[in-house]
Order: C-alpha cells, then sequence, then structure tokens
C-alpha cells in the first residue's frame, strides 16, 4: 500500500532464511543475499533460491527479468 505497487511488482531481497520464508508466504519472488547465510544453507532451507553476493549483481537479473515479461 505505501508504495502503490502490486505483489507482481514487488523483488523481496533478503539476507536471511526467514525473509525467503516471509517472501514465499506472501507470493513474492525472493532473492537471497549471502553473508548472514551462505548459498548452501539458503539451498537447504530454500530450494531453488536465487543467491547473490553483492548487490550489483541484481541489475543483470531484473534486466533479464524485465526483458522476459
Amino acid at each position: 500500500e505505501y508504495f502503490h505497487c502490486e505483489l507482481k511488482e514487488i523483488l523481496f531481497v533478503g539476507d536471511s532464511v526467514k525473509d525467503g520464508e516471509l517472501a514465499r508466504g506472501l507470493g513474492v519472488p525472493f532473492v537471497a543475499r549471502t553473508g548472514t547465510f551462505t548459498r548452501e544453507e539458503f539451498a537447504v532451507k530454500l530450494p531453488g533460491c536465487v543467491c547473490v553476493d553483492k548487490l550489483l549483481e541484481l541489475v543483470p537479473l531484473i534486466l533479464h527479468t524485465a526483458q522476459h515479461a
């Protein structure tokens, strides 16, 4: 409501498994940022989860998604 956008326009980026669980519960795409958890830990708790090490890695992901929308 605050940003006046729909769920399909949201990308949840978080650094914890709880963030990923919340995003999935809301039906929002989730990208995990490593640091608090490793890629392996995210993979165990959130199978199929996309992970990035740096936020700049989001740019090609977003551009790719936008081109195929």
